[in-house]
């Protein structure tokens, strides 16, 4: 026999009160455990559980987004992940129900999908998808806004943001079977209790909770964005990728999201041209909703669309490209700490010889290293003759994936070649940030060794 009854996993969508669900589920974690209600898994969101079936997760979204590129790191830490959630799992064994929450589970890969769920056969015959959805034109202006908070241009490639219901969900009733699909909808006239969190603790069995001490008043987590901070936001988000600076979308959201939906002014709207395009792209997904869930959305497309303001949204992205040169201006290194390593730096070379050294770097700062386009940060080599004298360098390596964070490092290959002309030489490699300095000049010690070249 199976130690759960149920394993329910929320994969969503997003802006349809998942953070909510997550952090009241998080907080409430023992004492619904205590009562026997539910297993609310380690974390209160659980990306890892679906990186951990990733064939490749640096691709996954999660990873992406927390700039998490070496796969080996990502699995180790996956890997403790699922320990953490089978101890956790033994420690419940008087509940019925077992919970995993994550929005990004639904653009996992199919074999990765495939294996989160035969995961969770492992422990109920009865694995529940569960998905909240949202108007298509009120989801529109919500993911507008939470792409200009992430450091990405309210439509992405021109896209604005709208679901295709019928390949997300199709994906989860060909795994999990029709009957074992449950999708709603994030109207609050058509939640239980007129809220996402009372909506989810019914689903799960766990409602008992709701009129208890310990139940957790559900937290308001989405931030109301502007029409201007999503103007200026898109703006200073092209800026810095015209710049050359990528962050990754939690960093990014850090940094810079809060600040930007602090703009005051009105809501986000639609353009009438956008609102058309959002229409007519959904009628296809409202139809499937209807037919196959029973889902018909009540909210009036209207309230979300207004004339564009081409005057404001002029001035902003002027603000956003002086903004811009300020951020360029701090990537500048001015105590830049860290050295470098060498693998394979022969003693003697053939005069013109070629070769290729590993080399780890090492960023011993407490600041980040971020290449721009300005001023990008590359990995360069010197000669010295025999009096000391600089007789000239060689070609440039870029930074990996142009940055390195604080007290990281990282591998790379430095092509070198010797120099032309026979005699005793010193050798030294050291990080330059362009037309800026050599970082030798800013606390990086350099790598120096002598070098015969015959």
């Amino acid at each position: 026999m199976k130690q759960f009854k149920q394993v329910i996993i929320h994969v969503g969508t997003d802006k349809t009160g998942s953070t909510s669900i997550q952090k009241a589920f998080g907080t409430m974690r023992e004492p619904l455990r205590s009562r026997g209600l539910a297993a609310y898994l380690p974390g209160d969101v659980h990306p890892m559980l679906g990186s951990a079936f990733c064939a490749e997760p640096e691709s996954y979204v999660f990873n992406r987004n927390v700039g998490i590129a070496d796969r080996a790191k990502i699995q180790a830490r996956d890997k403790q992940y699922l320990v953490e959630v089978e101890d956790f799992i033994k420690s419940a064994q008087n509940c019925e129900t077992l919970v995993a929450s994550y929005e990004g589970f639904m653009h996992l890969p199919d074999e990765a999908l495939e294996g989160m769920y035969k995961w969770a056969r492992r422990y109920a015959d009865s694995v529940i998808a569960v998905m909240y959805v949202r108007e298509p034109h009120s989801y529109a202006v919500s993911a507008m806004g939470q792409n200009v908070r992430m450091g990405k241009e309210p439509c992405p490639n021109g896209r604005i943001p709208i679901h295709n219901f019928p390949e997300k969900i199709g994906r989860l009733v060909k795994l999990f079977g029709r009957d074992s699909v449950m999708v709603r909808s994030f109207e609050s006239d058509q939640l239980t209790g007129k809220d996402a969190v009372i909506d989810f603790l019914h689903i799960v069995g766990a409602a008992d909770i709701i009129d208890s001490p310990d139940y957790v008043t559900p937290e308001r987590t989405n931030q109301r964005m502007t029409s201007r901070a999503m103007m200026f936001g898109g703006a200073f988000a092209k800026a810095l990728l015209d710049a050359g600076i990528k962050l990754p979308s939690a960093e990014y959201q850090r940094k810079y999201g809060g600040l930007i939906a602090d703009l005051p002014g009105p809501s986000i709207k639609l353009t009438p041209e956008q609102a058309e395009v959002v229409a007519q792209t959904s009628r296809t997904g409202l139809d499937y909703l209807r037919s196959e869930f029973g889902i018909v959305f009540k909210d009036p497309p209207e309230k979300y669309i207004a004339p564009a303001d081409t005057a404001s949204e002029e001035i902003l992205r002027d603000i956003a490209g002086v903004v811009t040169g300020m951020v360029l201006k701090q990537c500048l290194l001015e105590n830049a700490f860290g050295h470098i390593e060498v693998d394979n730096l022969p003693a003697q070379m053939k005069a013109g010889a070629e070769l290729k050294l590993g080399v780890t770097l090492f960023n011993e700062s407490s600041v980040l290293w971020q290449s721009t386009n300005p001023n990008p940060i590359n990995i360069g080599y010197r000669y010295r003759g025999a009096d000391g004298k600089l007789i000239g360098g060689g070609g440039r390596t870029a930074l990996p994936h142009a940055r390195l964070r604080a007290r990281d490092k990282c591998k790379l290959e430095l092509k070198v070649k010797a120099p032309k002309a026979p005699g005793d030489y010193t050798m030294e490699i050291s990080v330059v940030q362009e037309q800026h300095a050599w970082l030798d000049q800013k606390g990086f010690t350099k790598f120096s060794a002598k070098l015969s070249v015959a």
